[in-house]
């Protein structure tokens, strides 16, 4: 891990000691304690080794890759021109220490001579120090330092360059915020204030649990432009990385009442879309939940209601950040199958107040629903006519037939029969042409419990519709059984 990060980042070498032909380079002298010292040896020659060098003081030290460089001068001696080839080999290497410490001499072997470097001293200095000594620095604080689980806060970083600095690039690295949930868009905003430059970003974040939670200091990268670079070049300016540092952050996150799942000041909705409706058919309700705060740990406001079966889809969760303030708007849609009149109870929320610091609550209007008609006891019926076969009776009277009111029976009979059989065709024809799940589960659901094979087809629709399943839906099978039933 270390080594990727001594060969991707570039660094400067501030000081430099040298003995010969090998030298020591070394990226800085002070540091804030578990910072990253970097150090260079390099040497001229044809064949270069160097030292193998595994701990300093005891602080592990990874190494990057040996580079080489060569580069040819022509010089003039006694009036003769003599041409001469240099190359220049060098290692890296990196270690975090935290007290001081000094790194020794080396020996470094140069076209079998042995060539030694200087020794150097590392110095650990506070943050406060460091920040007086170099023209930059990165802050973090936060706007409420004790907020209730689920409460929204803001996470301020704040980076300051001096102007005179040559900085043509910065990055955030890999940061983490711990036990806090954070907005994945952050605010960013920059100015120029009294020969500084100012990158502000802004953090939306709510705690996921209580207790002490702790933010680890940010890194970023600020990329300087290289002094030596190549003006022939077409990819553009390369930069040489220097990490900094920001302070540690500590949270005292507070637990929630009873009850209370979210804070803020929030208003509750339910939309229904008709009151009146046919046994076996659906009514639409949409509850929502929006205002200041953060919401996103809500479940299901799901509740048995009776005389009513109840179908739910997955709460939806939008954010946004309006003239700076953190909005949130939740969202469900519910669905009442109902055999009988019923209603639908009010929809109830807590939260916490900040303002207050008192839990309140808010609540929809109770919803009356009227069910028209008794259709699956009518289906009852029908299934009951199939599948027990009519028995008719003859009465024999000793003095004869009627059998004029015989045949107009026979006769009604048979109108009676066919008209049943158009309706039930009718019905047949109208569900092979719904066009989706959700309509036919609508048309088929009050059969439920009156053939196994088509139970099984409606427990694939809700799975899909309410369950987020993906089963195939078989409309021709679903038909089939249809006719059966209906025929």
């Amino acid at each position: 891990m270390k080594m990727g990060l001594i060969g991707k980042i570039g660094l400067f070498f501030i000081l430099v000691a040298s003995v010969f032909g090998a030298k020591l380079e070394i990226s800085n002298t002070e540091i804030v304690a578990g910072e990253r010292v970097v150090f260079k040896l390099s040497a001229n020659g044809q064949d270069v080794k160097f030292p193998q060098i595994d701990d300093i003081d005891g602080f592990v030290v990874s190494k990057g890759g040996v580079q080489r460089s060569s580069s040819s001068y022509t010089k003039i001696i006694n009036g003769k021109i003599q041409r001469e080839n240099k190359n220049i080999f060098s290692q890296s290497y990196a270690f975090f220490p935290n007290k001081d410490i000094t790194i020794p001499a080396f020996i470094v072997e140069v076209d079998g001579k042995e060539e030694y470097t200087k020794p150097f001293k590392i110095k650990i200095i506070s943050q406060d120090q460091m920040d007086k000594k170099i023209p930059y620095k990165v802050s973090l604080h936060v706007d409420n330092q004790n907020p209730y689980v689920g409460e929204v806060i803001k996470i301020f970083l704040q980076i300051r360059l001096d102007e005179r600095l040559d900085v043509g690039d910065v990055r955030l690295g890999k940061n983490d915020f711990g036990d806090l949930f954070v907005d994945d868009k952050p605010v960013q905003s920059g100015k120029n204030e009294n020969g500084y430059k100012i990158l502000n970003i802004e953090y939306w974040a709510r705690a996921l649990k209580k207790g002490d939670l702790e933010i680890k200091p940010f890194e970023v990268l600020l990329g300087f432009a290289q002094r030596e670079r190549d003006i022939f070049s077409i990819f553009g300016q390369n930069y040489d990385y220097k990490t900094i540092r920001s302070n540690p952050l500590t949270l005292h996150v507070k637990a929630l009442p009873k009850g209370v799942s979210a804070v803020g000041d929030f208003k509750i909705d339910a939309k229904v879309d008709k009151t009146s409706t046919n046994a076996g058919k659906p009514v639409n309700v949409e509850v929502s939940i929006s205002g200041i705060g953060g919401l996103g740990e809500i479940e299901s406001l799901k509740k048995e209601v009776e005389n009513a079966t109840i179908y739910d889809d997955k709460p939806i969760l939008k954010t946004q950040v309006e003239n700076g303030v953190y909005k949130s708007k939740w969202s469900q849609k519910l669905a009442y199958v109902g055999t009988k009149d019923f209603t639908i109870e009010p929809f109830i929320f807590k939260f916490l107040d900040p303002r207050t610091n008192k839990v309140k609550i808010i609540q929809t209007k109770p919803i009356k629903v009227k069910v028209q008609g008794e259709l699956s006891k009518s289906v009852e019926v029908w299934n009951a006519s199939i599948e027990k076969p009519l028995e008719t009776k003859f009465i024999v009277k000793k003095e004869g037939i009627n059998w004029l009111w015989l045949i107009l029976a026979f006769f009604l009979g048979m109108v009676t029969e066919f008209i049943l059989f158009k309706i039930k065709r009718a019905k047949l024809k109208k569900t092979k042409l719904f066009k989706n799940q959700r309509d036919i589960l609508q048309e088929i659901l009050h059969l439920k419990g009156k053939n196994e094979e088509l139970d099984g087809w409606i427990e694939k629709l809700e799975n899909n519709i309410y369950g987020g399943d993906n089963h195939k839906i078989n409309k021709k099978a679903i038909g089939k059984i249809l006719k059966k039933l209906y025929i």
